[in-house]
């Protein structure tokens, strides 16, 4: 889930060269206005990742990415039937939302038992993602249906995005909902001396007593 929502979160800096030119080249925008839709957006990416930072607590991730992607996949949807300047305000949308899955990658990768692991993985997928897409904008979708071809390729895959974070997260609540189920009982097995040592064997009775006593107290809350 980490690598879905921080890929789809930052993809468009690598493709924004490919989509606002093919924009340009259909007159949606010009010269000036293909500038400040670049801007805006990655400015609002910047800005939303710093805000949701700031004043956000990293509760409900997945619920959050799932209705981030939904307006991202409209905003993108959106763009290539917007003109003018009303390019700069849609960007402006899904640069905010972009940076919201971004943070929301970031608090998961630091919550997770390996971040370090998961940073490097991260930067490693999100930079061959943002190849790739190009690539395929470039090779395949901008030819065969313009700059619709490269919009709707972008919706599909935040929407498939959003749809893997949903589907997860619905299989991790029902797994963290049976992890929390309260424990009313535990069995402790008397631990055995193998040393060989007589002498030993009150080490093992006081380590069978602490662990009976630790987990009570863990069970009664």
């Amino acid at each position: 889930m980490i690598l879905f929502v921080g890929t789809i979160g930052i993809l468009i800096p690598g493709v924004q060269p490919v989509v606002l030119a093919a924009l340009l080249a259909e007159q949606h925008i010009t010269l000036t206005q293909l500038g400040h839709a670049a801007s805006v957006e990655l400015l609002s990416m910047g800005l939303a990742a710093a805000l949701a930072a700031a004043f956000l607590p990293p509760r409900r991730l997945p619920a959050i990415a799932c209705v981030t992607s939904l307006v991202l996949a409209a905003g993108n949807w959106l763009t290539p039937f917007a003109m003018g300047e009303m390019v700069t305000a849609v960007r402006a949308l899904t640069g905010f939302t972009g940076g919201i899955l971004i943070w929301v990658a970031a608090c998961m990768i630091a919550r997770s038992a390996a971040p370090d692991r998961w940073a490097g993985i991260y930067l490693t997928v999100q930079t061959l993602t943002q190849l790739l897409f190009a690539a395929a904008m470039s090779v395949w979708a901008e030819p065969k249906w313009g700059a619709q071809g490269d919009f709707a390729l972008l919706a599909v895959a935040v929407l498939t995005a959003g749809f893997v974070i949903w589907r997860d997260n619905r299989t991790g609540a029902v797994a963290s909902t049976a992890a929390r189920s309260p424990i009313r009982s535990i069995a402790v097995l008397p631990l055995a001396n193998h040393s060989g040592d007589s002498t030993q064997d009150y080490f093992a009775e006081g380590m069978t007593d602490e662990l009976t006593t630790a987990i009570a107290l863990t069970i009664r809350g």
